[in-house]
């Protein structure tokens, strides 16, 4: 895999003002290789870093497939431990 992209500051996933309001720089960068993101989607990274702007590092899935995909990574935090 491409090595990770990161900008902005080093403790926050990196945003970008468009039309006024503020959206995950993922969202925007998706959109402008792939077109728009279908309703109920959200830009998900392969590499496991929020902060990584890597369009190659991206796709998409839903909330359930992120979970899901936490979970296959052994990156889930559970109550209690």
């Amino acid at each position: 895999m491409t090595p990770c992209i990161f900008r902005g500051p080093s403790k926050s996933r990196p945003r970008k003002r468009v039309n006024g309001k503020s959206l995950l720089l993922s969202r925007v960068l998706w959109e402008e290789k792939h077109g728009p993101i279908p309703d109920g989607l959200w830009v998900l990274h392969k590499c496991d870093n929020g902060r990584c702007i890597n369009v190659d590092h991206f796709f998409l899935g839903t909330r359930q497939d992120n979970m899901l995909d936490m979970h296959r990574k052994n990156r889930h935090w559970a109550f209690g431990k």
